[in-house]
């Protein structure tokens, strides 16, 4: 049974907790002031991105494979860190 959208979810809270403990580990604060899940989300977005750990192994995914910054916080979001730009791609 699949939850409803926007329910709270114990694994995404532990996928969270986990992210900022490791970004914490870079000086990021990302439980300061307001907490709404978009706060947290874009407040990890620029932790991410501003400390320069896009490509940083943060650990290992549910098949045992490293795991990026940017791919599990694309995996816990479901959203992409840095948004593709619009517009003529250069090859």
């Amino acid at each position: 049974m699949s939850q409803p959208q926007g329910a709270f979810s114990f694994k995404d809270f532990d996928a969270e907790v986990y992210l900022t403990r490791r970004l914490g580990e870079h000086g990021a604060k990302i439980f300061e002031g307001d907490t709404t899940p978009q706060a947290r989300r874009e407040r990890f977005r620029s932790a991410i991105v501003t400390h320069g750990l896009d490509y940083v192994i943060v650990g290992r995914n549910a098949q045992g494979k490293p795991e990026t910054y940017a791919a599990l916080f694309e995996r816990l979001f479901n959203d992409p860190l840095i948004a593709k730009r619009k517009g003529k791609q250069h090859g």
